[in-house]
């Protein structure tokens, strides 16, 4: 019921644009994605605790696991990294199809019009993706996580091994996995589709916040089964730079700029 205010950590800056945002589960760290490196802050204090070097390569996004003990790191490779979020240690990886793992006997030629070069072998034992993850989700209880990838398939891992928990991975839309276990075709619904758009919009209770170009609004929305009730924009803000991502969990909302900032609303 209070008013809700922007901040930002004084000369905390991120190197290149922020590509995305994601709180822990109990909402007191954000982790935020910006170029190879992922940046672990206190949505209490806006400190940076920490910093998790990636592969030398562009990190496309991030996710925590459900007892918020595994933060997902997803590279434009296709490769995902599971970090120990308790020492930064790396516990495993999702192997992708790319250049940069030497296992791979595919040909990996120059990306064309936003096109992968990516030409698959035969004799390659490889189980990964072979174009950038966009997206990662978790299972009810952290066992399996799903990473969706833009050459259009979504797998299934062990977080454990990080080796497949499916033979196969899933092509198309959910209308067309028929026979699929319920539990499965749910979380890989939810790493195709996601539970919202990060880049549109997100709810902190009653809240909306929303993001167009460099602004940021904070919508009222009617309690359920208030009839009459209209939305109500209670804040507005305007940010250094273009928004990239937002996050929510509980009272906490994140925001990751253009400019490599990162904002928190209060």
């Amino acid at each position: 019921g209070g008013a809700v205010s922007l901040w930002t950590p004084p000369g905390e800056r991120q190197e290149g644009p922020v590509r995305d945002v994601a709180v822990s589960r109990m909402g007191d760290v954000a982790a935020s994605a910006s170029g190879g490196a992922v940046s672990l802050w206190s949505t209490l204090t806006g400190q940076r605790m920490a910093t998790i070097q990636g592969q030398g390569e562009e990190v496309r996004c991030v996710s925590w696991s459900p007892e918020d003990d595994i933060l997902a790191v997803a590279h434009e490779s296709g490769t995902v990294v599971l970090f120990d979020t308790a020492g930064g240690r790396e516990r495993g990886r999702a192997e992708a199809h790319c250049g940069e793992n030497p296992e791979c006997k595919c040909t990996h030629g120059p990306r064309v019009e936003g096109v992968s070069g990516y030409e698959r072998s035969d004799e390659c034992r490889v189980a990964g993706h072979s174009d950038s993850v966009c997206r990662v989700a978790w299972s009810p209880h952290g066992e399996f996580f799903a990473t969706a990838s833009d050459d259009g398939t979504v797998r299934l891992w062990s977080a454990s091994t990080c080796l497949p928990a499916m033979a196969q991975c899933v092509f198309g839309s959910p209308e067309e996995w028929e026979g699929m276990e319920a539990g499965c075709a749910d979380l890989a619904r939810r790493a195709k589709c996601g539970e919202e758009d990060p880049n549109s919009h997100c709810r902190s209770g009653r809240h909306v916040v929303t993001a167009e170009g460099a602004v940021i609004v904070v919508v009222r929305v009617p309690r359920e089964g208030s009839a009459g009730e209209e939305p109500v924009a209670v804040s507005s803000f305007q940010a250094h730079a273009g928004v990239r991502s937002l996050c929510c969990r509980g009272a906490s909302v994140v925001v990751g700029c253009e400019d490599g900032k990162v904002l928190f609303l209060d």
